[in-house]
C-alpha cells in the first residue's frame, strides 16, 4: 500500500470518527432511557414538573439506574400554547431522542398533541392538566390513545375532593360552630376549559351537602378589577376559588385582603403552592386554604413524603408545587413500569402501567381500567381509564392554610391536620 494511499484511509477514518463522535453528541448515550418533560417554564408549574422529574432521576441513577441503563432528562417549553406544545413533543421525540413524557400543565395543548403522541406511539404520563378530555380519548380508541396516562387527579376528582372538604369541614364545622357567620359560598373561577366541570358539579352538588350558592362567577385572565366580583359575592361568608394561573390568583387575592371583603377563601389556589405568590402578595395572602396535591408542606401521606418533601427543599430551597410532587412519583412508577416489562418498548411499558400500584410521595398511584365504574363503583364513574385513582387511601389532596409567614399548615383532612383554622384578621 502507497504512502498516499494510507493518507487518504487515515483521513477517512478521522473523518469517519468525527462524524460518529457528533452523532453520539446529538442522540446521547444510546443506553441511556430519555424522559421527556413537556413543561410551561417560566412559571411555577412548569418548573416544579422539570425539578421534581430531575430529582428523581437523580435519585434512581444515583442507584444504579433502570435495567443497568441511566436516566436522563430533555425539557422543551409549551409556553402554553398549543402549536408551539405540538412543536415541543416533536422536539422531544423526534430530534432528542425522548422515550417516554412526562408533564404538560395546559389542558388546551394536552388536548393538541393527543395525535402526536398517538402517532408517534410514546407513553405520556400528564402531570398538570385536570381536562378529562385526554383520558375520555384512551375509553373512545384505545388502540390510538393506550400510550396516555394521567397522574394528576382529573378535574372531577378536585370537584369531588372540594366537596367532601365543603361537607365535612365548612359546612360540618365552621358553619355549625358559628365560626363561618352563614352557610352561603360564592363560586370564583378562572375561565378556562379544565374549570367547566369543576363548575357544573360544584353547583350541581354543593346545596345537597348544606351549603348555598349565591353566585358562580368566571373570571377571564387580564381581569383586574375586582370590585365588580366582590359584589356579586353577596353576604357569602366563604367563596371556593379555582385559580391555576398567578396571572389572575395574585391580584384577585392582594384586591381580597386590602379591600378587607368579609369572605374566607377556600379552593384550588394553586400558585400560592409555590412563595413567589405569597412574596407577590406582599403577605396579603395569609389566611387563605387551598388544594394541595401531594405533600407541599412537611406531612407524611405515605411513607415517601417527608423525605421527598425534605430533599426538594434542600436540592431546590423552596416547598415543591403539585407538579413537582407528582412529576417526581410518575419518574419512579415509569421506572417501575420498565422494571416489571423488563424492556422500555412502549407497548410492554403501558401494559405495565396498566398494573401499576406505586406508593409514592403524593399516594398510592394506580389507573383505573377500562370500566373504571366497575373497579370503583364509588368514585369511578368521574374518571376515565388511565386517570389517577382517587380516594383516601389513594390519592387524596389535602386542604392547606397561609399563615403571616407564607408557611403552609394541613386543616383537613384531620388524620393529617398539624395546624387549626384561622379567619382572616379582619373577620374574626
Amino acid at each position: 500500500m502507497n504512502t498516499k494511499r494510507i493518507l487518504r484511509l487515515a483521513v477517512l477514518v478521522l473523518v469517519l470518527g468525527g462524524l460518529v463522535g457528533s452523532t453520539a453528541a446529538v442522540l446521547g448515550d444510546p443506553e441511556e432511557i430519555v424522559i421527556g418533560a413537556p413543561s410551561t417554564m417560566g412559571i411555577f408549574v412548569g418548573e416544579g414538573n422539570a425539578n421534581g422529574i430531575a430529582l428523581a432521576i437523580e435519585e434512581i441513577n444515583a442507584n444504579g439506574g433502570v435495567l443497568g441503563r441511566m436516566l436522563r432528562m430533555e425539557v422543551a417549553d409549551d409556553k402554553q400554547d398549543p402549536a408551539t406544545g405540538k412543536a415541543a413533543i416533536e422536539e422531544l421525540v423526534v430530534r432528542k431522542g425522548a422515550q417516554f413524557l412526562i408533564g404538560l400543565f395546559r389542558s388546551e395543548v394536552v388536548m393538541a398533541v393527543l395525535p402526536d403522541v398517538a402517532r408517534l406511539q410514546v407513553p405520556l404520563i400528564i402531570t398538570g392538566s385536570t381536562y378529562q378530555g385526554a383520558t375520555q380519548a384512551v375509553a373512545q380508541d384505545y388502540n390510538t390513545y393506550k400510550y396516555v396516562f394521567r397522574t394528576m387527579l382529573n378535574g372531577n376528582f378536585l370537584a369531588v375532593h372540594l366537596l367532601e372538604f365543603s361537607a365535612d369541614y365548612i359546612a360540618g364545622y365552621l358553619v355549625r360552630k358559628g365560626l363561618l357567620r352563614n352557610n352561603k359560598v360564592a363560586l370564583v373561577l378562572q375561565d378556562m376549559l379544565w374549570t367547566r366541570p369543576v363548575e357544573d358539579l360544584l353547583n350541581a352538588m354543593l346545596p345537597r351537602y348544606g351549603l348555598q350558592v349565591v353566585a358562580s362567577i368566571r373570571v377571564a385572565l387580564g381581569t383586574t378589577d375586582f370590585g365588580p366580583i366582590f359584589s356579586q359575592m353577596g353576604d357569602a361568608s366563604a367563596a371556593i376559588t379555582v385559580f391555576d394561573h398567578p396571572a389572575i390568583a395574585v391580584p384577585f387575592v392582594a384586591a381580597w385582603a386590602t379591600a378587607r371583603v368579609p369572605v374566607a377563601l377556600f379552593g384550588i389556589n394553586a400558585p400560592f403552592q409555590g412563595p413567589e405568590a405569597f412574596a407577590a402578595t406582599q403577605g396579603l395572602a395569609a389566611g387563605i386554604v387551598q388544594t394541595d396535591v401531594g405533600p407541599g408542606t412537611d406531612v407524611a401521606i405515605t411513607f415517601r413524603s417527608r423525605p421527598f418533601y425534605r430533599a426538594y427543599v434542600e436540592k431546590y430551597g423552596k416547598a415543591p408545587v403539585y407538579t413537582a410532587c407528582i412529576g417526581y412519583d410518575s419518574v419512579y412508577l415509569l421506572a417501575d413500569a420498565i422494571t416489571r416489562a423488563g424492556t422500555t418498548d412502549a407497548n410492554a411499558v403501558v401494559a405495565a402501567l396498566e398494573e401499576t400500584r406505586w406508593i409514592g410521595a403524593s399516594g398510592v398511584i394506580q389507573f383505573y381500567g377500562m370500566n373504571p365504574a366497575a373497579d370503583d363503583p364509588k368514585y369511578g364513574p368521574y374518571a376515565f381509564p388511565h386517570d389517577s385513582m382517587y380516594g383516601p387511601l389513594l390519592i387524596y389532596p389535602v386542604e392547606t392554610q397561609l399563615d403571616a409567614r407564607g408557611n403552609k399548615g394541613v386543616i383537613w383532612p384531620l388524620i393529617w391536620a398539624n395546624t387549626s383554622f384561622l379567619l382572616p384578621p379582619w373577620m374574626r
